[in-house]
């Protein structure tokens, strides 16, 4: 996505978004270098973020980037929400007698 317009990737998203990471996306760029930065398992199996790759390849509005790059780190941090409950409450009970 570095072939993009240094003007399209400096400008701001609708709102600061806070990634699972602590990262906070506040431009086209840094939405496009996380999405690019995302680990294939995660991107490529993931509806949501291959739909904000393509409206950053094609320059959509800014708007939509945004609306789409909330939307996958929402579903993200849901999935990631899930896995940590899963372990709390399938793993932990097996793990307490030994701690």
């Amino acid at each position: 996505m570095s072939s993009l317009p240094r003007a399209y990737l400096s400008q701001k998203l609708v709102q600061p978004l806070p990634t699972k990471e602590g990262v906070i996306l506040r431009t086209v760029g840094e939405a496009a270098n996380y999405v690019l930065a995302l680990p294939p398992e995660r991107a490529e199996h993931r509806n949501r973020w291959r739909h904000a790759a393509k409206l950053l390849l094609d320059q959509a509005d800014v708007a939509d980037v945004s609306r789409q790059v909330h939307l996958a780190l929402f579903y993200d941090a849901g999935a990631f929400l899930i896995v940590a409950v899963l372990v709390v409450v399938v793993v932990w009970p097996t793990l307490a007698p030994w701690l």
